[in-house]
C-alpha cells in the first residue's frame, strides 16, 4: 500500500463493503482492480486480508454466480444453512463436511464464526468446492465436533433473521 494509516484502512474498507454490496467484486483480483481505480495501491495479500476482516465471503449469489458477499446476505440467497450439508463424517480430530458445488466457503465462514464464538469445539476450518475439513480441538474430538456442527446450523437457522 502506499499510505499506511488508519485512515486510509477505514475509507478503503469502507470503500470494499460499498463494492461489495454493489456486486461487484468476483474476484480478489477485482478488487485489486477497482482498489487501483479509486487510489489504493493494495497487494493481492491487502485485499485478502481486509475481506477476510470485513467478514465477505465468496459464493454464489441468487442468480448463481460467484461473488464476493456478507455472510448475513448469502444466507437470504439460500434457504438456510443447513440445505447445504450434504454428509458430515469424522474421523479422530477432524469433521469432513460434504455440501453443493460451490458452498463451501460460504458454509465454512458460518463454521469459522462459531468456532471464533467458542460455539464449536473447533480450531479451523479448510475449505475446497464442495467440502470443508474441520479440526477439533482435542486429538479425538472429531465425532463430537461433527454433532456440534449438526447442532449449530440448526440452531443458526432457528435464528436466522429473514
Amino acid at each position: 500500500m502506499s499510505k499506511l494509516n488508519i485512515d486510509s484502512a477505514a475509507s478503503r474498507k469502507s470503500l470494499i463493503i460499498e463494492l461489495i454490496e454493489n456486486g461487484a467484486i468476483h474476484s480478489q483480483s477485482d478488487l485489486v482492480k477497482a482498489l487501483s481505480k479509486n487510489g489504493y495501491k493494495v497487494t493481492q495479500a491487502t485485499a485478502s486480508r481486509d475481506l477476510e476482516d470485513l467478514g465477505a465471503v465468496r459464493g454464489k449469489d441468487a442468480a448463481g454466480i460467484f461473488r464476493y458477499q456478507f455472510i448475513n446476505e448469502a444466507n437470504s440467497t439460500s434457504s438456510n444453512l443447513s440445505n447445504l450439508i450434504l454428509a458430515i463424517d469424522s474421523s479422530a480430530n477432524l469433521a469432513v463436511v460434504k455440501t453443493p458445488p460451490g458452498a463451501a466457503q460460504l458454509l465454512a465462514a458460518a463454521l469459522d464464526k462459531g468456532i471464533k464464538n467458542g460455539k464449536l469445539p473447533g480450531i479451523g476450518t479448510i475449505a475446497g468446492d464442495d467440502t470443508i475439513i474441520i479440526v477439533a480441538k482435542s486429538a479425538t474430538g472429531g465425532n463430537a465436533l461433527g454433532k456440534s456442527i449438526d447442532r449449530f446450523i440448526s440452531e443458526n437457522n432457528s435464528k436466522r433473521v429473514k
